[in-house]
């Protein structure tokens, strides 16, 4: 008797392809200027928002009936929605959805204006500086033995970068944990743990 390979469990293939999307992510934003890292960003956010409760949703209802949800009209059709959402359903802890917020009024600011702006025009720094993240991805740094890795005074384009991507690593993981056979208790538990 012959054995089969058994193919890779679906997480496997999932964590696959979030590795490819944060390789894009990369590529897109090295070369960007502010308006265009922002933009990108959102984008990212918004894309992985919607993977993340498609996750949440296809554990019990099917798809048929859900990809209207996320439609032009639907009510998950805006990145703002997904946001209030996925924290209302305890997919996010408070800090992310407060930062995803922020994330969205910054796209904003950098959207609507005819003008130049970068980090350092008033109203963005100030959205900024209100982020966690930042903080956040120090002391995860530090609680894991490491040494904090900012500079001093680190401009708002590194404290913007850092945030997006300790919240998109987390984002990422909280997709690849729903998407396994993990118990339901453990699932509820990792969405919103302070990790």
């Amino acid at each position: 008797m012959t054995d089969v390979p058994e193919s890779p469990p679906s997480w496997l293939k999932l964590t696959e392809e979030l590795k490819r999307d944060t390789a894009h992510i990369d590529a897109a934003t090295s070369h960007e200027s502010d308006r265009g890292v922002a933009l990108t960003m959102a984008a990212f956010f918004d894309l992985t928002l919607a993977k993340l409760l498609r996750a949440r949703f296809a554990s019990a209802k099917q798809s048929q009936l859900i990809e209207p949800l996320f439609g032009a009209f639907g009510p998950l059709s805006t990145f703002s929605a997904k946001i209030r959402i996925s924290y209302a359903i305890d997919l996010l802890q408070e800090w992310m959805a407060l930062d995803l917020n922020l994330v969205r009024q910054i796209r904003n600011e950098f959207a609507h204006s005819l003008e130049p702006k970068t980090f350092s025009d008033p109203i963005i720094d100030k959205l900024v500086n209100r982020m966690k993240g930042y903080e956040k991805a120090q002391e995860r740094t530090e609680r894991l033995g490491g040494k904090r890795s900012a500079p001093t005074n680190p401009p708002n384009s590194w404290k913007f970068r850092l945030s997006s991507a300790a919240m998109g690593a987390l984002l990422q993981a909280k997709i690849v944990v729903l998407n396994t056979d993990a118990p339901a208790e453990f699932k509820a538990h990792f969405m919103v743990a302070d990790l």
